[in-house]
């Protein structure tokens, strides 16, 4: 896998830099110091100042908190006061002229907004506004809590719109009770919920202060920011923290109310109500500022120090590039020498080695032999060898399946020898092992070696296997080279002719196995298409041996993909031009194959022309009608018959009546009319039986 165009860059900006570093580390070392001396004080002050900042918050908001609480709780307890006095007076004497002076007197205070007595129905008993004495307010929540509760403490209701007053108003109010105890009605103080926060208002609090009164219920009392009166806070943080602790300090990002705020909170011990004070993230801004400076101040600084420490870095480049040039020099020269050493040793080598198998070559053997034969030698064994069936392997598998067995015969004749002994490719499949020092006894032994060598080989790779002819012969001091060689060559053709036709058998045999592995063809295929064949031959009256080879073609007459490439046989999608014309070599494949095997000789020339059509648009020869032999002319149609009626795994099978059909249709064009017909009317029988 090649790498990206932005991996080879990375790597040449690292490689530049590195170029730049090499000359004085110390120089890079000192500078990255220095930058780190610098931003780390940025960091530590901008730490600092955040965290100063944010405490000076913290208690300015908690001071804020305490003061806002202790209005609330001096607001509260005189409205407490009020009620009680009200409530006690209602106890003891009912509705009276004192009744009603009191409530007029409170009703003067700026902070009340209404005040009223409900009885047992919730119908006002007197009023400090006028009242439909008929109206009934039973249905306030505050009303409702006092009559089905007897406890004794102030109701703080939500802020709700005055069905006198018309403003919103938060009801305070505490129960009256009747002399047997039971409930008697309650008596109540209305109040505006911005008379909390006014105070504040006063002391002119910015846009980015908050501060808020918050009932148990999470529903906000009052707030100096109007439009949070009534608002349901349930999903605040301030809950969280509330169950951690009565009183805080914590950062909300705003997800209530879109501003991010810094909120002092306290709970107030005597009433269901949390007072907060907040104070926006934005009112933090020259704190940012002054961290803004900061870095801004460590950048500058950082790029004095990089100027200066590039200026250092240039001048020590300039010292180093004179230094690498020579070096470079040096080891140009020293490349030069080595790659001219390595040519000498490469060209000695293929001067004397066969480039494929990597054994010596012919060249290197005929020089040996002429050297022996100049003059005195020592006795040395000679052996022949020929690879059997290598052309039938080119000409079917490809010139590439062929070379490889030639290397692994190779391999296996140098394995068996060692120096000054020798193994050398003296031809296109023929080989010679020249053995030092050799006797009729090490050459026998050195040929069974080779023997089980073979055959361990063909054990474990049955795919194809290895074939070697061999003769030997062995030679005294004086014996002439040439008359050695015909002696072992001689023996080499004699075993040969004993077993060439067995080896090609065993080839063909092999290949046969290779296309069942290589059959993508539903199982059962080649048996259906011969039990067809045969039972068309008998229809047609056709010769017994005719019929016979006719279940022969319909086994092998696709032999020939054995040659053809995995990767074009068992393409799911189309094939390219090319890989058609690939395809279509199959017939003359097989035709080669066939010729090879005395079983399958009968039908080679039917195997060539299987693919040929009626109209003369088939391949390899393009022939037309019945220049095409019979039995190819039927296998055609019971082919194409079993592929249409059979599952494939790119789509269904069709009916019987469907496959007939297009048999049919491509009468005398792809098929032979006449026959269609005869195995038409065979289908149609067989059904009827």
């Amino acid at each position: 896998m090649k790498p990206s165009k932005g991996v080879k860059r990375m790597d040449k900006a690292i490689q530049i830099f590195r170029n730049w570093l090499s000359p004085n580390p110390s120089i890079a070392v000192f500078c990255a110091l220095l930058l780190f001396i610098t931003w780390s004080g940025a960091f530590l002050h901008a730490d600092w100042d955040r965290k100063t900042t944010i405490e000076n918050v913290w208690e300015e908001n908690n001071k804020f908190a305490l003061a806002f609480e202790e209005h609330v709780r001096r607001v509260l307890k005189t409205n407490e006061q009020y009620l009680v006095l009200l409530k006690n007076e209602y106890e003891r004497r009912g509705n009276t002229v004192a009744l009603s002076d009191i409530l007029r007197q409170i009703a003067t205070d700026s902070l009340i907004t209404q005040t009223s007595i409900l009885n047992v129905q919730g119908r006002p008993v007197v009023s400090a506004l006028p009242v439909d004495p008929q109206a009934s307010f039973a249905d306030l929540p505050h009303f409702y809590s006092h009559r089905h509760e007897d406890a004794n403490k102030l109701f703080i209701g939500k802020a709700a719109l005055g069905r006198v007053s018309q403003k919103y108003t938060i009801q305070l109010s505490r129960r009256i009770n009747q002399a047997d105890g039971s409930f008697g009605g309650i008596a109540t103080i209305a109040m505006s919920p911005f008379y909390f926060s006014r105070f504040y208002n006063d002391m002119k609090f910015n846009e980015n202060y908050v501060v808020r009164l918050t009932g148990l219920d999470k529903i906000v009392r009052a707030s100096n920011v109007e439009k949070e009166i009534n608002y349901d806070l349930s999903s605040a943080l301030l809950w969280q923290k509330l169950a951690q602790s009565s009183t805080g300090f914590y950062y909300s990002r705003g997800m209530n109310f879109n501003t991010p705020r810094f909120y002092s909170y306290r709970v107030m011990p005597d009433y269901p109500l949390v007072v907060q004070v907040g104070i926006a993230e934005a009112a933090l801004s020259p704190m940012v500022h002054r961290i803004q400076v900061y870095y801004t101040v460590a950048g500058l600084v950082s790029l004095f120090i990089l100027f200066f420490s590039g200026r250092l870095l240039v001048a020590a480049r300039k010292q180093r590039r004179s230094e690498l040039e020579l070096q470079q020099s040096v080891r140009d020269l020293t490349e030069s020498h080595g790659k001219l050493e390595q040519s000498q040793r490469t060209a000695e080598f293929l001067r004397q080695h066969d480039p494929l198998t990597g054994i010596f070559n012919r060249s290197y053997f005929e020089n040996d032999m002429a050297r022996k034969n100049s003059g005195a030698h020592e006795p040395f064994g000679l052996f022949v060898c020929d690879v059997d069936g290598l052309k039938l392997i080119n000409d079917t598998l490809g010139h590439r399946q062929g070379d490889e067995i030639l290397k692994v015969i190779a391999a296996l004749l140098n394995a068996g020898i060692v120096a000054p002994s020798y193994a050398a490719r003296i031809g296109g499949d023929e080989m010679a092992v020249v053995v030092a020092g050799g006797t009729p006894a090490m050459m026998r032994e050195l040929e069974e070696v080779y023997r089980a060598k073979i055959d361990e080989h063909n054990q474990n790779c049955p795919q194809l296997p290895l074939s070697v002819s061999m003769g030997w012969a062995v030679g005294e001091a004086s014996e002439d080279t040439d008359i050695l060689f015909k002696t072992a060559d001689n023996n080499m053709y004699r075993q040969k002719m004993h077993q060439s036709l067995s080896v090609r058998g065993s080839i063909v045999k092999t290949m046969m196995v290779a296309l069942e592995a290589k059959d993508h063809i539903t199982e059962g295929h080649a048996d259906r298409l011969g039990d067809l064949m045969e039972q068309m031959g008998r229809t047609l009256q056709l010769a017994p041996a005719v019929v016979a080879d006719m279940r022969l073609l319909a086994k092998f007459h696709d032999i020939g993909k054995v040659g053809i490439p995995d990767s074009i046989l068992k393409k799911p999608g189309k094939l390219t031009d090319a890989e058609q014309v690939i395809m279509r070599q199959h017939c003359e494949i097989g035709y080669r194959i066939a010729k090879s095997s005395p079983d399958l000789e009968p039908i080679a020339d039917s195997i060539l022309k299987h693919q040929e059509h009626w109209d003369g648009n088939g391949y390899p020869l393009g022939i037309s009608g019945e220049q095409i032999p019979i039995e190819c002319r039927v296998l055609g149609i019971v082919d194409a018959f079993d592929a249409m009626t059979n599952d494939r795994p790119y789509r269904k099978a069709m009916s019987d009546d469907e496959a007939i059909e297009e048999l049919q249709r491509c009468a005398g064009s792809q098929f032979d009319a006449e026959l269609v017909e005869v195995f038409i009317a065979l289908q149609r029988e067989m059904k009827q039986n």
